[in-house]
């Protein structure tokens, strides 16, 4: 039986051993594991093969996580890319999600977290974990589910998007308090959000908000 290949991409030794070990224990059978240390090593990994499963960093020592995956998404537009990092920022899960990324884990979660991420993800679905949005194991309609929101709940969006608190959204769009918890219960509802940062990630996936860094 033919493996799964999947290529790791950090640029710690520890974490590399770290990762291998994790696959090797619980995926035994499953894939063939090759790493790259660097960016460009990755990309020389990807212009002689291709992976099946990406977990990459964000940081490494000469080009961008962000860079490696656009380089993935480019060659290889079916890619499934799990990112594997410390930065539990928004702004750095808003951007990832508008480079489709397939799941996000966290260097700090349990390792079990990134072997349910594995799972989902090779299944064909999404995995999230982080302090700032809750795991979402859902495959999700991202091309069509944004829409039917209506003008109203349009703007609504925009003003959770930057920041704004119910009360400011009212007074903003003069309207009522309840009125906004209204349209934020139908925003979840219509983007399949359990929380504002999953609506704003869900939301930047449908191609309904830019990505802008802080």
């Amino acid at each position: 039986m033919n493996k799964n290949t999947l290529l790791i991409v950090d640029d710690h030794d520890i974490v590399i051993l770290g990762l291998k070990q994790v696959v090797h224990t619980f995926f035994p059978t499953t894939f063939e594991v090759d790493f790259a240390k660097s960016g460009r090593e990755a990309l020389r990994k990807i212009a002689e093969a291709k992976f099946d499963l990406y977990i990459l960093d964000l940081e490494l020592p000469d080009i961008t996580g962000f860079e490696v995956i656009d380089h993935i998404r480019k060659r290889y537009a079916e890619a499934k890319i799990i990112v594997h990092t410390q930065h539990d920022e928004l702004w750095y899960h808003r951007k990832l999600y508008s480079y489709h990324v397939n799941g996000i884990c966290l260097k700090s979660a349990d390792s079990r977290n990134l072997v349910e991420a594995i799972h989902q993800v090779m299944e064909g679905n999404s995995y999230l974990l982080s302090h700032t949005a809750i795991e979402s194991n859902t495959i999700l309609d991202f091309k069509n589910m944004g829409k039917n929101l209506s003008e109203r709940e349009l703007a609504v969006l925009k003003c959770i998007s930057l920041g704004l608190n119910t009360t400011e959204i009212a007074e903003e769009l003069c309207i009522s308090v309840n009125t906004v918890e209204t349209h934020r219960r139908h925003l979840n509802e219509k983007l399949g959000a359990k929380n504002t940062a999953s609506l704003i990630m869900n939301a930047v996936k449908c191609g309904l908000l830019t990505v802008l860094e802080d």
